[in-house]
């Protein structure tokens, strides 16, 4: 992503911190937005969407930390970096499990945080065309009648509806939970059938099979089978 092109969210109750950064971001980037607490600066991330959100953590009304975790359940793709003056290693541990990609000294010189900045631009671009491939690749889905998924390792990472329903599973992340291995579901699956056309010749000597469809219509088969 281009600087020129980047939006950043600045959230700061010192007003003297607040500006001095600001000021010098404004120069650097397409829009600045600032808020000097977390209160306000989850409504402006809300209406503004900014690319990046910079923020301290201990502040009035809310949290740079509660904001954080409120952000990321809302949007998993938010790139934030904190500023404080508070370093110790609780401190560092619950930024990071916040969602934080990275930490800063407030007082750390601007040009060390604007080179973070310009590192994690790249990361938000890549992320949001994920997220627009993602979509558009779950908008074809949707649209095929058949079972669909999109596998990464062994896991399902997109799914339609009709492949949801099948597996009875409200969701990918439903069916993930339920079944390990996606492989290891079709593999059982195909050995079934084996084993029941065995067990079905064994018991009938002629070659017609019938097979239900998912919506429960009948359809024929003949085999032809060599002795």
């Amino acid at each position: 992503m281009e600087l020129h092109q980047l939006t950043v969210l600045y959230v700061e109750d010192e007003y003297a911190i607040r500006k001095s950064l600001a000021l010098y971001l404004k120069k650097k980037v397409k829009e600045i937005y600032t808020a000097s607490d977390g209160l306000k600066g989850l409504e402006i991330f809300r209406e503004k969407k900014p690319d990046i959100i910079l923020t301290d953590i201990e502040m009035p009304e809310l949290g740079g930390i509660e904001m954080a975790k409120i952000i990321k359940q809302e949007d998993e793709d938010a790139v934030i970096i904190f500023l404080s003056s508070h370093n110790d290693e609780i401190t560092l541990k619950n930024s990071f499990n916040s969602g934080a990609e990275s930490f800063f000294s407030k007082y750390d010189d601007y040009e060390d945080l604007f080179k973070e900045i310009i590192r994690l631009a790249s990361v938000c671009k890549k992320r949001r065309d994920n997220a627009f491939i993602r979509a558009t690749i779950e908008e074809i889905l949707e649209t095929q009648g058949n079972m669909l998924a999109v596998v990464e390792g062994s896991k399902v990472a997109i799914a339609n509806l009709s492949f949801l329903d099948f597996f009875n599973c409200k969701s990918v992340e439903e069916f993930n939970s339920s079944y390990q291995e996606i492989g290891g579901i079709f593999l059982q699956d195909i050995q079934k059938r084996v084993l029941d056309l065995e067990r079905f010749f064994q018991k009938n000597s002629n070659n017609i099979i019938e097979v239900a469809t998912h919506s429960g219509e009948p359809n024929y088969f003949s085999l032809q089978i060599s002795q």
